[in-house]
């Protein structure tokens, strides 16, 4: 009564298909596009909740919310394995322009309306 198991099979991978053809698929031809406009992205993907906070909380929350926001997601992007480069390097500024750009935002909505009354 000795279970007895198959011999093993060697298993060797496939080799890499390379790129995805585009072949007229709507969510690949918005991946292209969407990876010409990265620094864009980047800018605006932050400027919009760091504006939010501004409004709410103030500048200086904000603007701590922005770094602690822009260097996590870097460093999430190291800790599953992907390099730290040049690229990165773009996306930190491109986030440091996109905090400067809310804060700039709600300074301008500052002083086109004052606000009487705040949260904190």
């Amino acid at each position: 009564s000795v279970l007895e198991f198959p011999p093993a099979i060697a298993v060797t991978p496939s080799p890499s298909a390379g790129k995805i053809p585009d072949n007229g698929d709507f969510t690949l031809r918005v991946k292209h596009q969407a990876a010409a406009a990265r620094p864009l992205l980047h800018i605006l993907l932050l400027a919009g909740p760091i504006l939010l906070i501004a409004l709410a909380a103030g500048n200086r929350p904000a603007w701590v919310m922005g770094v602690i926001l822009s260097v996590s997601i870097e460093l999430a992007q190291v800790a599953y394995g992907f390099d730290f480069d040049w690229l990165d390097v773009l996306d930190l500024l491109c986030d440091a322009a996109g905090i400067l750009l809310a804060l700039g935002i709600r300074s301008w909505l500052g002083r086109r309306w004052p606000v009487r009354w705040r949260w904190t």
